[in-house]
């Protein structure tokens, strides 16, 4: 019997002999049952045998890891979510198909080749590979796989070169305004002497040289970076022999696919032009370029075959879209209940590449299940746009959009609120994600219901222009592991008669750093400031305050300071609406809010699973004026009073922490987040009809520290 050890004698201190062997009569009968059931011989497999697990054993230094080595074979075994499915096949609409974990001999004599080669292409000459300690347990007919793996010494990169077709040093083949950027091309790659060698280190050179010379104007470069091995030592000579071919130029634009997009339409969305010098970079912008116009479901760029000189022809391969098409969707939000959206899509109006559609959506509020401190929403929102794509320019576009817009928010507004305006907007591409954006709207509002504000406001215009920028770069624009974004906005209202006056800046920044390769580092930023100007000063005129309520900046809910609800971050006061006791937030002019993020790898779940553990921080400067005994002090008209703090004052700032679940799903990120308040005030514990009656007395819940979050992306 193999793992047994004999018991030193003293062992058990202050037990007799009979005890002892009373123990050991114990432990043998309850491992009885077990003997003869696990053996190492696998020949006593049958058809039916089944992996119950996959471990590797790593003998020494390990370079990957298990599930990177798992992702090369073709057995499974269980892992969690399959687990989960055996336990609960009784469900409805769970399956468990045991026979997608069945042993086959052949299969793992393979998977030991792919393991080796795989070892092989990441530069380990001479791995060991082998499953000596893998076990059957013959009474469930299941085998325990342990794979043992050496990884032996690896290939080092001892030196690189570069020559050209005659065998001369490459800079030879280069103009001298080319040699500098060369050189430094060269010394960039050179970095990797020294490293371990891989295949993909190799094609990565590769890749590298090639491109540099295609967005230099040799459109027909060949490289071939050839590896000289020397098996004894585990060394590795890297020798890129280059071919730049003729300098070449833009030359004749082929369009194939088209059928009622008008070839000057695709042509007129290239960054080039015939005569200019050949660029790679250029010829995907040009891709992407009428991709974006959204005409297409497919845009390919290629050179067909041609002779090897100084022109260059271009081919795009289109596959055109329905010109028209109709969207619908629903959803379900706990706070706003179920909502619906539809719209209907001309994407070539009049030629031209213009997009033409009319779009309506409806926040219900049934089955909405807002916190008890809210009411619920609803809003009605609808809209006529005309998007013209190229405005003098491929990377300035315009959109003109009338609008229309319903909303009832009893929490802020205190009545139904109808508006009807104008957007423009003019969109200018810097680089792929990254835009300057200027819009302007004129609307006319006008507050509706039998509130006491809504007749005394009356009709009143809105006029704003805003300018905003997206700046930065990320690795992937979808799911980002790298990088970082700013966002920098400002914001004005007035002139035209507009009752708003005002100017609005923020500022956001979002980094992405990964720690290792699968755990990663977020982090946000936002800060902003409002300057009432004008009419709008007197925060405190019941007229003033209502039309700056949307405006006034606010903190809290799954994309902010988690910790709280939407909204209910900051300095509140408790008051009836609809016969049901509400939290209303008074804002700020001001906000600072935060957020640390770090996601880590889901134990025993793929890539497509993580957990998450934030740190969020925020305040707003909105300050409620009290007495001597903490009572909100109104006017005479019984308005609350407030003031603003300052927004480096520190001392206000509010924390919230937890952890959440993240899943990768095709449509986007799936996330469930569950906050806990770190220093919540009063009124954060205190139920608002409680806080009515009894003030800071009242009783406190602890479940209202916490906060959870179900939601669709990234958490910012």
């Amino acid at each position: 019997m193999q793992g047994w050890t004999k018991m030193p004698r003293g062992a058990l201190p202050g037990w007799g002999n009979v005890w002892r062997s009373a123990l050991l009569f114990g432990l043998l009968l309850w491992s009885a049952p077990a003997f003869g059931q696990k053996t190492r011989e696998l020949y006593h497999r049958n058809a039916s045998t089944v992996v119950s697990s996959l471990s590797f054993k790593f003998m020494g230094d390990h370079t990957f890891d298990a599930a990177t080595l798992r992702a090369q074979m073709a057995l499974r075994a269980p892992g969690f979510t399959d687990r989960l499915r055996r336990y609960f096949r009784w469900l409805p609409l769970v399956s468990y198909d045991r026979s997608a974990f069945r042993f086959d001999p052949v299969e793992l004599q393979k998977d030991i080749v792919r393991l080796g080669r795989f070892y092989r292409r990441n530069g380990f000459l001479e791995p060991y590979i082998d499953y000596p300690n893998s076990e059957l347990d013959t009474t469930r007919n299941a085998l325990s796989l342990v794979i043992e793996v050496a990884e032996g010494t690896p290939l080092i990169v001892q030196d690189l070169t570069f020559v050209g077709p005659d065998g001369r040093h490459a800079i030879y083949g280069f103009s001298e305004d080319l040699k500098p950027r060369w050189i430094k091309l060269r010394e960039q790659i050179r970095r990797d002497i020294g490293q371990r060698y891989t295949e993909a280190r190799r094609l990565l050179i590769q890749s590298l040289i090639l491109s540099w010379l295609k967005d230099r104007g040799f459109a027909f470069a060949q490289v071939e970076v050839v590896p000289y091995i020397d098996s004894e030592d585990f060394r590795v000579d890297l020798r890129a022999v280059i071919d730049a071919g003729p300098m070449s130029f833009f030359d004749a634009i082929v369009v194939e696919g088209n059928t009622s997009v008008p070839t000057r339409i695709v042509a007129r969305e290239l960054p080039f032009r015939p005569g200019d010098r050949f660029s790679n970079t250029g010829l995907a912008r040009g891709q992407r370029e009428i991709f974006g116009l959204n005409l297409f479901r497919v845009a390919l760029a290629d050179l067909p075959e041609q002779p090897r000189d100084s022109t260059v022809t271009v081919r795009f391969r289109v596959r055109e879209a329905r010109p028209r098409y109709l969207t619908a969707q629903t959803g379900y939000a706990r706070e706003d209940g179920i909502n619906a959206e539809v719209g209907w899509r001309h994407r070539n109006f009049f030629g031209g590449a213009r997009q033409f559609s009319i779009s309506a959506a409806f926040l219900s509020g049934v089955l909405a299940r807002p916190p008890s401190e809210r009411l619920t929403v609803r809003k009605f929102t609808a809209s006529v746009s005309l998007r013209q794509p190229y405005l003098f320019t491929t990377r300035l576009s315009g959109i003109v959009s009338p609008f229309l817009s319903w909303l009832d928010d009893q929490n802020q507004l205190g009545a139904r609120f109808f508006e009807m305006g104008l957007n423009t907007s003019l969109i200018f591409e810097l680089l792929p994600f990254r835009t300057l954006t200027f819009q302007h709207t004129f609307a006319r509002a006008n507050p509706l219901g039998n509130a006491p504000i809504a007749d005394s406001l009356g009709v009143y215009n809105r006029n704003v222009t805003s300018l905003g920028a997206t700046l930065g770069w990320l690795n992937n624009y979808q799911n980002p592991r790298r990088g970082y974004l700013i966002r920098p906005s400002v914001e004005a209202g007035g002139g035209l008669g507009s009752a708003v006056q005002y100017v609005k800046t923020g500022f956001s920044a979002t980094g992405y750093l990964p720690l290792t390769r699968r755990i990663r580092l977020n982090g946000r930023l936002f800060v902003g400031r409002l300057q009432p100007l004008g009419v709008s000063r007197n925060q405190q005129d019941p007229k003033v305050e209502f039309r700056f309520d949307p405006i006034r900046f606010y903190a809290g809910g799954s994309g902010d300071v988690r910790g709280w609800a939407s909204q209910l971050l900051g300095d509140k006061y408790a008051r009836v609406e609809k016969g049901k006791a509400i939290y209303e937030v008074v804002g700020g002019e001001s906000k600072l809010t935060g957020s640390i993020e770090v996601i880590w790898p889901f134990p025993g779940l793929n890539s497509n699973w993580g957990l998450a553990s934030f740190l969020d921080f925020g305040k707003v400067s909105g300050r409620l004026l009290r007495n001597a005994d903490g009572q909100v002090m109104t006017d005479a008209a019984g308005n609350p009073l407030f003031r603003e703090d300052d927004l480096f004052n520190l001392k206000n700032l509010q924390y919230g922490a937890g952890v959440g679940i993240r899943y990768q799903t095709p449509i986007g990120l799936l996330r469930f987040d569950l906050a806990y308040k770190v220093n919540p005030t009063d009124e954060d514990l205190i139920e608002p009809g409680e806080f009515l009656l009894k003030g800071p007395a009242g009783a406190r819940s602890f479940l209202n520290r916490i906060n959870p979050h179900f939601s669709i992306g990234q958490s910012f």
